[in-house]
This record gives C-alpha cells, sequence and structure tokens, in this order.
C-alpha cells in the first residue's frame, strides 16, 4: 500500500515506518503536526520537542514533508472520540485530507505502542478517509520492543525526560543504547515505561536505516523546564542541525566507492532497489558490486568500500586508481549485468564483482550444478584479474566470502577453491537466494603482490565455544585480513560475552605486529545465523564503544548458516593503512 508516515522524529515513528517497509508497504510522503506553542510540552496528541528537526528528517529521508501548526485544543478526551470542530483531531483530518488530495494514498503509518486515547483518534481520521491505519508497534512488549529498536539501529537521542530517575542534566542529549541499562534499572526501581509511553521521555532519530544522511546536532541547550526535586522535567532545545553522510565525514564522494556488497531481504525487489542504486551511481566507472538475498528485517543492507587519493605531502607517487567496466558481450567473461564494474584496481589492490556461474555469450547459468557453477565462476575471476594486471591471476586472491545457497554446498565449493588457490582465505557464508538463482558466488580481492603474504591459522577456546582464525598479512604490515569462525557443538544461547572475547581476538590479529599504529582503518563483516542468533543488542553497543578507539567500520549481516551447522558466527575483517 501506498502508505503516508506520521512522524514526531522520535523512535516510535522511525521504527514504525521501518516494519512498515518490512511489510511490502511504500512510504510515499511524511506528516507532521505541531502545536502553534512549539514551547508547550504536553500535548495530548503531538510530540512539539524537536520539532527543529523534522524538515531534516524529511530531507535524510529524501521524501515529501506535508507539515501544518494546530491550533485545536484537546476538547474531548473520552475514550470514545467524535468529530469536533475546534478539537486539535480535526487538524490532522484537515493534514490528511490534503495530502490524499495531493497523493494516491491508502494507509498513514502511525507509532502508538499504548496509548488509546492516540489510536482512537488516528483511526477515527482514517477511517472517515477511507485510509488502513497501519501501527505495527501496537501492544508489543516494551523490553522487547526497545531492544529490537537498538538492534535494528535505530539511532535516538533523548530530548525530553519528565520522570521520577531521570535527570535533564545527565541523561538529555544521551543515545538510547546507552541509556537502555538504565532505563530497565528504572523500570525496576520506580516503574519506569522503558519505551517512555508514559511520557517520562521523548527522543530524537538521528540515524536508521531509512535514512540517506545523518542528523548531526551541532549546537543545543537544556531547558529545564520544572525543577522538581524528585522528577524535574527538562528539553533539549535544538539551536543547530545539519546533515551528513558518511562519506562526507571522510571528505570523500559517491566517486570514491571501490566496492560494495548489497544484502537485499527480497531478490525479487532487484529492479525496484537497482532503481535506486542507479540515480545513486551516475558516473561512467562505477564501483564493483557483489548482491545476495538474506534473511533480514531490512529491505537492503549495503557495505562500501571507499578511496580517495590522500594530500600528497612526502614526494611520494600517486596512487592510482583503475576501473574495468566492459558492457560488451563476449565469449571471455561475463558482461557487467548492472550499474557496477566488473573490477577496481587502487594501487595493489583488486576488487571484484561477485560472479556466479553464467555462460558468457548468453548470460545464462551454466548447467550441471554446483560443481559447474563453481568452476565456471572460478574461471570468471581468474580472467577478470587478468584483464586487470596482465602478471594477476586466481592464485593472487587473498580473501573472499563465498555464498552458496545450499549448507551442502560448502564443502564443495572449498575443496575446488583450495585446489586452485594460493592459502587465499575464505568466508563460506549460507544465504537463501542469488541473482539469477544461482548455487554460489564469490566475492573476492587480490593483491598484486601476493607472493608477499605469509599465512597463519590460529585459534583459542572460550567457555566450551572454539575461536578459529585464518590470517594473511604482507611484508610490510600495512594490509592484514582475517576469516574468523565461532563453533559450538552444543546447542546453547550465544552470549555477548563470547562475542566480546571474539571480535577482541580478531582485532587482536589484525593488529599484530602494529600495535603502535594508529593510521590503520579496520572493517568487519560478522556474520551470523538467524536460527541460532536472534539478538546482537549488547554486540553492536560494544562495537560502538570500540569505534571511539580505532577507526572501524562494520556491518551485521543475518544468514542462513555460517560454514556448517555448529558455527555461530564469522568474521571476514580487514586492517588497511
Amino acid at each position: 500500500m501506498k502508505v503516508v508516515a506520521l512522524i514526531s522524529g522520535g523512535k516510535d515513528s522511525t521504527f514504525n515506518m521501518m516494519q512498515c517497509l518490512a511489510a511490502g508497504h511504500d512510504i510515499v510522503a511524511l506528516a507532521n503536526l505541531t502545536p502553534h506553542n512549539k514551547s508547550e510540552l504536553d500535548s495530548y496528541m503531538y510530540q512539539s520537542v524537536g520539532h527543529e528537526a523534522i524538515d531534516f528528517i524529511a530531507a535524510a529521508m529524501d521524501l515529501p514533508l506535508y507539515r501544518q501548526t494546530t491550533h485545536g485544543q484537546s476538547t474531548q478526551r473520552g475514550k470514545i472520540y467524535e468529530p469536533t470542530s475546534n478539537d486539535e483531531v480535526e487538524d490532522l483530518f484537515q493534514l490528511l485530507s490534503q495530502i490524499k488530495s495531493d497523493l494516491t494514498l491508502e494507509a498513514v503509518s502511525v507509532g502508538a505502542i499504548l496509548s488509546d486515547y492516540q489510536r482512537v483518534r488516528v483511526e477515527n481520521v482514517c477511517i472517515r478517509l477511507g485510509l488502513v491505519p497501519l501501527a505495527y508497534l501496537w501492544q508489543r512488549d516494551q523490553k522487547e520492543l526497545l531492544n529490537e529498536m537498538i538492534k535494528c539501529e535505530v539511532d535516538a537521542v533523548v530530548i525530553k525526560v519528565a520522570a521520577l530517575g531521570l535527570d535533564p542534566t545527565k541523561h538529555l542529549g544521551r543515545t538510547l543504547s546507552s541509556l537502555q541499562p538504565h532505563l530497565h534499572a528504572m523500570n525496576e526501581k520506580y516503574g519506569l515505561n522503558v519505551c517512555g509511553e508514559g511520557g517520562e521521555y521523548e527522543t530524537l532519530t538521528v540515524d536508521c536505516p531509512l535514512f540517506k544522511s545523518r542528523i548531526v546536532i551541532d549546537d543545543s541547550e537544556v531547558i529545564l523546564d520544572s525543577n522538581d526535586p524528585i522528577a524535574p522535567v527538562g528539553y533539549l532545545k535544538l539551536k543547530k542541525l545539519s546533515l551528513e553522510t558518511i562519506l562526507s565525514q571522510h571528505k570523500q564522494t559517491v566517486q570514491d566507492v571501490c566496492s560494495i556488497a548489497m544484502f537485499v531481504s527480497d531478490m525479487s525487489r532487484y529492479n525496484e532497489l537497482n532503481q535506486v542504486y542507479c540515480e545513486t551511481f551516475t558516473h561512467p566507472n562505477p564501483p564493483s558490486r557483489a548482491c545476495v538475498q538474506v534473511p533480514s528485517s531490512f529491505p537492503v543492507i549495503l557495505t562500501a568500500l571507499s578511496w580517495a587519493q590522500p594530500p600528497n605531502s612526502s614526494g611520494d607517487s600517486p596512487v592510482e586508481r583503475h576501473t574495468m567496466h566492459v558492457q560488451s558481450r563476449s565469449h571471455w567473461a561475463p558482461t557487467n549485468i548492472g550499474p557496477y564494474s566488473q573490477g577496481v584496481r587502487v594501487g595493489e589492490l583488486i576488487h571484484l564483482a561477485g560472479q556466479i556461474g553464467l555462460v558468457p555469450g548468453s548470460l545464462e547459468l551454466v548447467k550441471g550444478g554446483i560443481k559447474a557453477q563453481c568452476q565456471l565462476a572460478l574461471r570468471h575471476v581468474g580472467r577478470l584479474l587478468k584483464a586487470i594486471d596482465s602478471n594477476v591471476n586466481l592464485r593472487d586472491v587473498v580473501q573472499g566470502i563465498c555464498y552458496v545457497t545450499d549448507l551442502g554446498f560448502v564443502e564443495r565449493a572449498r575443496k575446488l577453491w583450495e585446489e586452485k588457490t594460493n592459502n587465499a582465505i575464505v568466508d563460506y557464508v549460507v544465504v537463501t537466494q542469488l541473482p539469477k538463482g544461482a548455487l554460489v558466488e564469490w566475492h573476492v580481492w587480490a593483491h598484486r603482490h601476493n607472493n608477499q603474504f605469509e599465512y597463519e591459522e590460529t585459534g583459542k577456546c572460550v567457555d566450551g565455544y572454539s575461536i578459529s582464525i585464518y590470517r594473511r598479512w604482507n611484508y610490510e604490515n600495512d594490509i592484514a585480513a582475517v576469516v574468523c569462525y565461532v563453533d559450538n557443538a552444543e546447542e546453547v544461547e550465544f552470549t555477548e560475552e563470547i562475542f566480546v572475547h571474539t571480535v577482541e581476538y580478531a582485532v587482536q590479529k589484525l593488529t599484530q605486529g602494529q600495535e603502535n599504529d594508529s593510521t590503520s582503518i579496520y572493517s568487519l563483516n560478522i556474520f551470523y545465523p538467524r536460527m541460532k542468533i536472534q539478538r546482537l543488542e549488547g554486540c553492536a553497543e560494544y562495537l560502538k564503544q570500540l569505534a571511539q578507539t580505532i577507526s572501524l567500520a562494520y556491518t551485521f549481516v543475518p544468514v542462513a548458516y555460517v560454514k556448517s551447522e555448529h558455527t555461530y558466527l564469522s568474521i571476514c575483517g580487514m586492517r588497511n593503512q
């Protein structure tokens, strides 16, 4: 359905939008109602705190925004609402009526969790307009819901507090994830609603998977509305805001992106997602790309590797970037079947697009099952590498990810790989679908001097878990790569403690020999089977804290299996100076 989302700026309206997308609906516009007295903190229907950020949210989502100031009052406060001309609910009716006249509209997203007052009134308006109210958070367990929001990377900050156990001077501006333990403690001690449904606190979403840019609070001021010694009330006045993307934080652009991994939840929506992709990467030589389907609640998860020429102050020769973007069909190797390049070389590193067993001349899958597809895909890898650099071949691959659609394919793919390569380390991951119905896809990177790389296998046991690491690093030790597996033959619950042990071990091996270096950048792709691990909230918080000490990029990717039925987690990591 075509949906307009009612947004307050907070976590609830944001997460309900994410649920709408996960259910297959299409958000076409945003709607916001703000009390005419913007300092009013206690509107029965509409949140006014954080109103300064609403335009930024629309810009971050690249959606049209409809806004209206409310002049009505809450004249009907009973359990049943009857339309009344001077009630603030009629302002919502007028706003949605205007949007419906402008756009094709079928439903309304509303982030109500427990408030019957709000639900009844929104339902009344929707029914009168022939719209379907979508309230996916309604009556959810609040502790479970808060965990899910944080797990799904809703990055929200507290902008109002009005409850026993919350202090404006301590908690305003804090992230929801950092406050989660305190909210649980106050729930146990005072009965605080952990999602703030009693009006105990309000939030502003500064980033989430729906945003194309992050909202930055450049300047703010704590306003103390009530200095009650037991439950003081205060809010954050947002004085200056701005938008930035991750690339802009590092003074780069989309043209600097070299390689992308695209994890989609539904391959049938590939064309739709690809259209958005095409609108972003419009330059002649786009990055290489791999695309697989995973059991995710998000329509798409992206990981991207970007590089830009650093300031040349040492007199060294500039690092060159070369892109191979062959669009002609031939018998050599597959032409690109999307808006991406077959390979990008930056300096000594070569990043290839994901390769499946397509017959180059017809772009149809080769017949013969997993073995034939695996052999042909690896032939493509070798030919692409040689075309990019005549001195490079398949044996120069340093690290890769092998995506297969059945756990039984892992061993066959591994044996074939090890016959043809030289100590390349590979993460074997089972996904739910691959492009064109392929059975296997190889996504690898190579180095022009792979013969100068060392190889090591190491491991340790922690609380019954076996942590195995396969490591590669070059003589200069300015590049290191690891593939890490966590195994346990027993069906036990995976804990945050094991996760922390695993990441610490992986980062330690990546850093080995360069412990005092502060210029390295670390990237971790963390694959976890959805059947074995349901929640990773604390794990994500640990990584956020780790990212304060090292330059770290990480991505959680849910999959069907990792390597074997006894594997709980894998990490495909890299360090680059």
